[in-house]
């Protein structure tokens, strides 16, 4: 696509670029930024990058927005860690547990949330499944699931269609109208990014939040202990989901 030069932005237009590879339907368009240094090892694109030590990715971040074209956006920051679901020999699976209170209903407001698989190997092909359940503010269990996604590929839960009609009526706030409800989602097979959009489209007004699991302050910096914490995490909720659901 092209170089970033120093203490610059530059902006690309991806739709542009593959419209031209890919027409006609919709696609996810992964792009990796890889630091200037390590040009002279690639001749082509399938080459593998070796890199000596473990690189700092603090700054390696994309930016996502969703908009109206009459209206407002919103948009969000993450980034993609360096062996994302490479599956790969001798690298340990990923996996994901995420929550967020950010699932709002009105008349007016949806929430969806959006699923990304993808991975930084272009010969990954495992489809991975993903559990969820959504509670009301009192603790109720409103909604639950499971959805599996192909990679290389986007997944978006409508919560207006799985959480059922009666449900968001009964928990309806009578002030401002909106039924809230926390969301949890869980899978020991692979990494997803996961996008929580609200949208008003009679108001244009739009919101993205990345769902950052809140636990990650409070586990300690050695990564072992974080992965055995997230494991017991996604077992807990797996047996607490397997006694049953509202809505499949």
């Amino acid at each position: 696509m092209g170089q970033i030069p120093p203490s610059r932005r530059r902006y690309f237009d991806v739709s542009d670029i593959a419209g031209k590879l890919v027409s006609g339907v919709d696609h996810l368009a992964v792009v990796h930024r890889i630091p200037s240094r390590l040009l002279p090892q690639v001749s082509n694109l399938e080459d593998e990058i070796e890199i000596n030590e473990e690189p700092d990715y603090s700054f390696f971040r994309s930016a996502v927005e969703y908009s109206y074209t009459e209206g407002g956006n919103g948009s969000v920051i993450f980034e993609t860690t360096p062996n994302l679901n490479s599956a790969l020999p001798g690298k340990k699976s990923s996996n994901t547990i995420t929550f967020t209170c950010q699932t709002v209903l009105s008349d007016v407001l949806n929430t969806n949330v959006v699923i990304t698989h993808h991975s930084v190997n272009p010969a990954y092909s495992k489809i991975a499944s993903y559990g969820y359940a959504l509670h009301s503010q009192s603790g109720e269990l409103a909604a639950s699931g499971r959805v599996e996604i192909a990679p290389f590929s986007v997944k978006v839960l409508d919560m207006s269609q799985i959480i059922p009609k009666d449900v968001i009526a009964n928990n309806r706030d009578p002030k401002d109208g909106t039924s809230a409800f926390n969301f949890v989602g869980y899978s020991d097979e692979a990494a997803f990014q996961i996008l929580v959009v609200n949208t008003a489209p009679s108001l244009g007004a739009v919101s993205v939040e990345h769902t950052h699991p809140p636990q990650t302050y409070l586990m300690p910096w050695n990564s072992n202990y974080q992965r055995e914490a997230k494991t017991e995490a996604q077992k807990a909720w797996h047996s607490l989901l397997a006694q049953g659901s509202r809505n499949q």
